[in-house]
């Protein structure tokens, strides 16, 4: 029988190379397929710590660009179990623990940056004013927000799968630096959490509040109170929720100023839709003094804070 070298065809499927070569070559092989997986990882390490060392979150963030080095990584990392003996087959295992983390991370910092977006233009729905779609686009937020802290928990898992004691020192000291930076994420997600359902709370009390008005034109008194009042309790749970995050002694130092001024603002909301439904209720009394006294005092508590 011919030989054609070491490839040979088996049921139409190129077999591996691999069966062909010496102990000493396949161990060779190896060693050079992993220093390729991690040559790669390192790639992405380089562009997480750049990713990090911003101190503002981007305006994106390429996780393909990341999967396609780690998809890249797993497979040479798959061609050299074959030669690997019991100390690299270990430190390719640790390899593949490191490129899951990658590949979790890669996807959070995507949803994170997603999430960002989301914001921003609930930020600008809001400032213009256009209360439907910003409790539409809010929506869209807490849902985002949801999936953006399932991921992180995946992340801390592929993190703590991590063996410390195969890496260098050079890598330790760069894991340990990521633990406490996947615990700052949580307890930053955590107050971004409470901002969001806060804001939910906002923007629902908006177009209710925004109805109130029309009626309290169109002098239907009694709903108009109704709707400032509902406005109002809606209001109210939101400045409570904000209450408690800016009493919270681990809140953290970034966040001290927005969650102050939001809960300033929806507080000054909550005071003056009360002084309108006590102004529609007047009004309903046909106490025309006490209705106008009530609007200004409302009008006055509104300029109170601003956003």
């Amino acid at each position: 029988m011919l030989r054609g070298g070491c490839a040979t065809i088996v049921a139409g499927v190129t077999a591996s190379a691999a069966g062909c070569l010496t102990d000493g070559e396949q161990a060779n092989n190896s060693a050079e397929e992993y220093n390729s997986a991690v040559d790669l990882l390192k790639q992405n390490s380089e562009v997480f710590n750049e990713y990090g060392s911003q101190e503002e979150l981007p305006d994106s963030f390429n996780k393909e660009e990341i999967h396609r080095r780690v998809n890249s990584a797993e497979q040479h990392l798959d061609e050299a179990k074959s030669g690997a003996d019991d100390e690299l087959s270990a430190k390719i295992d640790n390899a593949e623990a490191i490129a899951k983390y990658q590949r979790k991370a890669a996807s959070y910092n995507a949803l994170l940056v997603d999430q960002k977006h989301c914001m921003d233009s609930f930020g600008s729905l809001s400032s213009a004013e256009r209360w439907e779609d910003a409790n539409k686009k809010i929506k869209e937020c807490v849902s985002g927000f949801d999936e953006t802290e399932k991921a992180l928990t995946e992340t801390q898992s592929a993190y703590n799968d991590i063996d410390q004691e195969l890496l260098d020192e050079e890598g330790r000291l760069e894991v340990e630096d990521l633990g406490d930076e996947l615990q700052f994420e949580e307890e930053t997600l955590n107050v971004v959490g409470e901002l969001i359902n806060s804001f939910d709370l906002f923007a629902e009390g908006m177009p209710v509040l925004m109805g109130g008005f029309e009626d309290y034109e169109a002098e239907n008194w009694h709903s108009s109170q109704e709707k400032f009042e509902e406005a109002r309790d809606t209001f109210a749970q939101s400045e409570g929720r904000l209450s408690e995050l800016e009493n919270d002694p681990d809140l953290p130092a970034s966040f001290e100023s927005d969650v102050v001024e939001t809960r300033c603002y929806v507080d000054a909301l909550r005071e003056g839709t009360d002084y309108w439904a006590k102004s529609a209720a007047a009004a309903n009394r046909r106490n025309w003094n006490d209705a106008e006294y009530y609007a200004q005092e409302g009008n006055t508590a509104f300029d109170r804070c601003s956003m």
